[in-house]
């Protein structure tokens, strides 16, 4: 899981609108702000807003109410004809307050008295309340009749009210969200069975309300990468409720950072909305939540605009302003050194402290830039989980990275061994930023390689399945100026990890019925670990050759001992020292007298 939101924020969600600024690709919704990817949505319950009707509808460009206010929904759209509507609507209730299931899939009254299997009970057999409430009942959003229902209902209302589409809410990924504490339904009787229905649930409705010519979009709760992936699959988008603050403080959702950011990833690669969600209310978080999208928003990622309440609250705070104005990204995200994400734009930069401890300053790299109560500033300190949004001041000099010396490669290959790249040098204004991926390669050409999942520090820890492949690091420069790319050349091989043996004295002699004694040493090689099991050939005839240990990672003492019968003469005790087929010997000499 990668949020924790409290039980009073999941109550006081139930029932909301979502205002949002987003680009819906094949349904066409129009950008309000510059190119680039400062998109924003709106929080809102039994809509009302203190900007004028043309602003708000253009502040925005998607509209999520609920059914009974398509009036208004009407007049957002003439102010705004490119603004697109959804509808809310929760799978997860039959609320009775609500008999014509306005907000509902379906009405309380009628499935009671006609279906009452979509109802679930617990294990005691008693109705499920959700958030324990007595107007609410849980349905089986895993039934295949309650789909059908529940989807032909909104389609039905949708249209009829001139919605462009649905907005699901309560997506569900377990039990805690909603069910009181001990409460399960035998027909799921663990929290991954009860996942799996909503799965079923939206791999049913994603697919037939495309087909009506709408748009689904679904309200995930603190779902992982996968989980992610499976329910916004078959939809047009979700939205990520605890997005940088779950209703705890910014610094709750800094251990879920990466996935987070890895789940706006995914929604921008394969064309689905992320609609990100904050419950901080004040413009330093709200910057640092914004901020954080723009790490990796491409135009399907929105920011929440209404984080305080759901009515007439909107929060626009001049850094959102800012962001509209940073153009189109250049490249991907970067960390740097000291932990801080940056990503260039045309027109600026984004800077994110996603950890708990302040940064000392450090250099943007030349020119100067302003905002977030910056001036002209060339470089930044960051206090713990805190954000910049900046522009770059008129009259900065700005030239695309260009490489004047190549990457390169420093370390012994072998596993377990460290290597570190250095990024070569590099022009461009401002100063560029590197980012690193890490390859292995077949064979000594580069046309063989393959990205290693996760390696892209400067450094790098020699794996075992690196061993017979060859390493390589490309190396990417990015400033306002553009992008631009360098490898360092190929490692040798990576040898397999093996050892040889060493033996002190080389010979010695022994008189019958006695012993002499040989160290017989190991030495690891390419990151050998050991142990070794050792063996000897060649004693004297009548003696013996043994071993203080048979098994050792560094050594072992050899006894050679010549038999009161064994003739007189030199001869060659071979030690040899074996390990997951790998092997290696060295030979003593003894002189019988």
């Amino acid at each position: 899981m990668n949020a924790l939101i409290s039980v009073c924020n999941r109550l006081r969600w139930h029932a909301l609108a979502v205002l949002a600024l987003l680009t819906f690709g094949s349904v066409g919704v129009a950008q309000a702000h510059a190119a680039g990817p400062a998109n924003f949505f709106r929080v809102t319950y039994s809509y009302s807003s203190t900007y004028a009707m043309s602003q708000e509808a253009q502040q925005y460009s998607v509209l999520v109410m609920q059914s009974t206010n398509y009036a208004m929904a009407a007049k957002l759209k003439a102010a705004n004809p490119s603004l697109k509507i959804l509808m809310y609507m929760d799978p997860l209730d039959s609320v009775t307050t609500d008999p014509n299931a306005y907000t509902a899939c379906t009405s309380y009254n009628s499935d009671m008295a006609s279906h009452p299997s979509w109802f679930l009970k617990d294990q005691n057999g008693n109705y499920i309340h959700p958030n324990s409430s007595s107007s609410k009942y849980a349905m089986d959003v895993g039934n295949p009749s309650y789909q059908q229902a529940c989807v032909a209902h909104g389609v039905a209302l949708a249209k009829q009210n001139g919605f462009d589409g649905i907005f699901f809410d309560d997506i569900e990924t377990s039990y805690r969200w909603v069910f009181p504490s001990g409460i399960y339904s035998p027909l799921y009787p663990n929290p991954t069975a009860y996942y799996n229905s909503f799965v079923s649930f939206v791999s049913y409705a994603g697919p037939q309300i495309r087909s009506q010519g709408l748009i689904s979009v679904g309200n995930l709760s603190a779902a992982s990468p996968a989980q992610w992936q499976a329910l916004t699959s078959p939809l047009d988008g979700s939205e990520e409720e605890s997005w940088t603050d779950g209703g705890l403080g910014l610094a709750q959702q800094i251990p879920f950072m990466a996935s987070k950011l890895s789940n706006v990833a995914w929604s921008e690669a394969n064309g689905k909305l992320a609609l990100l969600h904050s419950y901080n209310t004040t413009e330093t978080g709200n910057t640092y939540g914004l901020a954080s999208m723009l790490l990796v928003g491409n135009g399907k990622a929105t920011y929440a605009t209404s984080n305080s309440c759901y009515t007439n609250c909107e929060s626009w705070y001049p850094e959102y302003d800012t962001a509209a104005q940073l153009g189109s990204p250049v490249g991907t995200y970067m960390k740097l050194p000291n932990g801080v994400y940056i990503r260039w734009f045309q027109n600026g930069v984004v800077l994110v402290n996603a950890t708990a401890n302040a940064t000392a300053s450090f250099s943007l790299g030349g020119g100067t830039y302003t905002g977030t109560g910056l001036s002209s500033v060339s470089s930044v300190s960051m206090p713990a989980t805190s954000a910049y949004i900046l522009l770059a001041d008129p009259g900065n000099v700005v030239a695309g990275p260009a490489l004047t010396s190549a990457p390169s490669i420093s370390g012994n290959v072998w596993k377990g061994q460290t290597l570190t790249a250095t990024a070569g040098s590099w022009s461009g204004s401002p100063a560029p930023t590197y980012q690193y991926q890490w390859s292995r390669c077949t064979t000594s050409s580069a046309s063989s390689c393959t990205p290693i999942s996760g390696a892209n520090a400067a450094s790098y820890v020699v794996q075992s399945a690196d061993v017979g492949q060859y390493l390589t690091v490309a190396v990417t420069a990015t400033n306002s100026g553009g992008v631009a790319g360098a490898s360092a050349p190929l490692t040798i091989p990576v040898p397999a990890p093996t050892f040889t043996l060493t033996a002190s004295p080389a010979s010695q002699s022994v008189v019958p019925g006695y012993t002499v004694y040989y160290t017989i040493y190991v030495h690891p090689m390419y990151g050998w670990v050991g142990p070794v099991t050792f063996s000897a050939t060649g004693a004297p005839p009548y003696g013996s050759a043994t071993f203080s240990t048979l098994s050792s990672r560094t050594a072992t003492t050899l006894h050679v001992t010549a038999g009161k019968s064994s003739p007189a003469g030199t001869y060659t005790v071979t030690t040899k020292a074996t390990a997951n087929g790998q092997s290696a010997s060295v030979p003593v000499s003894v002189t019988v007298k």
